[in-house]
Parts: C-alpha cells; sequence; structure tokens
C-alpha cells in the first residue's frame, strides 16, 4: 500500500484522480470478495495484502490532496475530517462482521462487507474533483523535498510516531487478556471510536495553534499515556487509558496532511509529497516485530511500554526540530 502511495500521488497531481478511485475502488472491492471465498492462506494473502494493498494505496493519498486544493483556511479541520472515515470504518466494519459471522458464515459475512465498501465508494466517483489545473510538470520524487530539511525532519518524527502509537493498537487485545480487564473487542472498540473525535477537535485547533505544534503536543500525550500503563492493571483503568489513547492516537494519526501541506510552497506537488510522506506508515512493520521480540524477552509488558514510550517522544523531539528550522523556538508562531 505504502509504496503505491508514491505513484498514487504524482497521478492525482497530473490530473487523473478520477481512474485512480476508480482502479482503486474496483481492486479494493474486488478483494474483499475473493477473500469471502478463501480457503488458505496464500489466497488469503493474494486477496488481501497483494490485491487490496494495491487498492488502498491508490486510495490513500487521494483524499487529503483533493482536500488541501479546496482550503486554504481550516486545513487541518478539514483533513481531519476526511481521514475520520479510517476510524468510524474500525468501529463499524468489525460490528457488521462480528454479529453476521455466527449466524451466516464467514463467506456471506466477509461479502455483506465487501457490499457496503461498494455502496460506500460510490459517492466520491461522483463528488470529487480537482480545483488545481493539473501540472504538466511530474515526477515519481519530488526531489526538491530532499534538499528541505524540515520535511525530511517531519517524516522521520512521523515514522517514530507511527512506530511507537501503532504497536498498543496490536497488542492492547492481549494486555487485557493477560491482566483480565475488559473484553479484547472492547479494547479494539474504544481505541478506534475515540480515534474519531481525535481527529476532529485536534484539527479545529491545529488550524489555529500551527498543525505541527498540535502534533508534538499529542505525541508528548500518547508518551505519557503510555508509560502510564505500565501501572494500569483494573477494567476502569484499561478503559480510561483506551478512550484517551485511542483520541490521541486520531490526532496524530489525521495531522501528518496538514503539516506537509504547511511546509510545501509549491501546491501543485501536494499529491506527489503526500505519497512520498505515506512511506512513514512503513515504521508500523518495523515496530511491531521488534515489539514482539521485547514482549517475548525478559521485560515482557515493561519493556513494550518503555519502547513505546521513547519513541513517541523521539518522535516529539524531531517534530519541534523540523519546526524550529522553518521558523524558530517562538511560540507565537504558527506552522
Amino acid at each position: 500500500m505504502f509504496a503505491v502511495s508514491i505513484i498514487a500521488g504524482p497521478v492525482v497531481d497530473a490530473g487523473y484522480l478520477l481512474p485512480l478511485l476508480g482502479i482503486g475502488s474496483l481492486l479494493t472491492v474486488f478483494g474483499m470478495f475473493m477473500t469471502s471465498i478463501c480457503n488458505e492462506y496464500w489466497q488469503v494473502l493474494l486477496a488481501q495484502a497483494i490485491t487490496m494493498g494495491l487498492g488502498f494505496g491508490c486510495l490513500y493519498v487521494t483524499a487529503p490532496t483533493i482536500v488541501s486544493q479546496y482550503f486554504d483556511a481550516n486545513t487541518a479541520l478539514a483533513m481531519g475530517a476526511s481521514s475520520a472515515g479510517s476510524a468510524l470504518g474500525g468501529v463499524i466494519y468489525p460490528i457488521i462482521f462480528t454479529q453476521l459471522q455466527p449466524r451466516v458464515g464467514f463467506g456471506w459475512a466477509t461479502r455483506v462487507v465487501a457490499f457496503v465498501v461498494l455502496a460506500t465508494s460510490v459517492p466520491p466517483l461522483i463528488l470529487m474533483r480537482a480545483r488545481l489545473v493539473p501540472t504538466t510538470d511530474y515526477n515519481l520524487l519530488d526531489r526538491t523535498a530532499f534538499k528541505d530539511i524540515p520535511y525530511c525532519l517531519l517524516n522521520v518524527g512521523l515514522v517514530f510516531g507511527f512506530m511507537g502509537f501503532y504497536v498498543i493498537f496490536y497488542y492492547i487485545q492481549l494486555y487485557g487478556l493477560e491482566q483480565r480487564t475488559v473484553s479484547p473487542r472492547i479494547d479494539n472498540y474504544l481505541l478506534d471510536a475515540s480515534s474519531l473525535p481525535g481527529r476532529l477537535i485536534p484539527g479545529y485547533y491545529a488550524d489555529r495553534m500551527g498543525s505541527m505544534n498540535v502534533q508534538t503536543i499529542v505525541a508528548l500525550i500518547g508518551a505519557v499515556l503510555t508509560f502510564c500503563l505500565i501501572s494500569i492493571k483494573s477494567t476502569a483503568g484499561l478503559i480510561v487509558y483506551c478512550v484517551l489513547y485511542g483520541f490521541s492516537a486520531g490526532a496524530f494519526m489525521g495531522l501528518p496532511a496538514a503539516g506537509v501541506v504547511s511546509l510545501s510552497a509549491d501546491k501543485t506537488k501536494i499529491g506527489t509529497r503526500l505519497g512520498m510522506t505515506a512511506v512513514v506508515g512503513c515504521g508500523v512493520l518495523m515496530s511491531n516485530p521488534i515489539a514482539g521480540a521485547i514482549l517475548n524477552g525478559k521485560e515482557r509488558w515493561v519493556g513494550l511500554i518503555v519502547w513505546c514510550g521513547v519513541l513517541l517522544v523521539a518522535s516529539s523531539i524531531v517534530i519541534v526540530g523540523s519546526r524550529a528550522l522553518r521558523v524558530g523556538f517562538g511560540l507565537r508562531r504558527v506552522l
């Protein structure tokens, strides 16, 4: 998905929005339907990882790229709202599947989800249109970005942030089971549901305080909450933790696009830069195996939690460095 996003960004800038949306939607729906008839692991790999991964890659950067063309003010809020669907889907789709699977079986439960995906793919094809004139000077990579040190540092900070935040999403179920607190489903529902307002409310303040300023704050809040998990052993404590952590994680995941826009002088290359920034998600692929190895070691959960917390602290420090290089350390400067 992340590799395809590098290609999708310049394609959007070049004016091929609708073909990209069509191909991405088709691959996503087709992969979901194929998943419903899978019986072996290699089939799931082809349907989910390959087919749907390609589809997601086509769709991942299109929404923030188009939204950025329509908003000069309230950009962070608009982009946060455009990313809120992923949080909403993280709640709705599991509920649909878990309610249907015992009644109609895996195949039809998956097909129902696929039909919902198909239905929700139609409005973007009808309504989404690029506002800027397509650029004729486009490349797979924006080479000037590699000389833009604040932009590069922002991406490094985002790598650390995604590595730190996502581990808890994957391991909170196991933590809840071992602590014998709440249902593992509830843990995930709370994280996803609370990330929805996390993508909206901080976006409002980001437009007034600066998206990178708010991103730094939520990374620090996430670090503090992560370290607090060491001492949480009760049901009530874990529920409160999931709500607060999901909110801060949602904020962190909803703000990067606005940060990229604020650092990009050439608005005709926003899609290209967002596609390049999407590669930071590859940090998740590195962090989770490392977290698993730590969990199997002597330090167990304390080691895993400290690993995540340190990553988030590092993320906030690097993003502060990015901001300082662009506008200095003055708190009154909005970026």
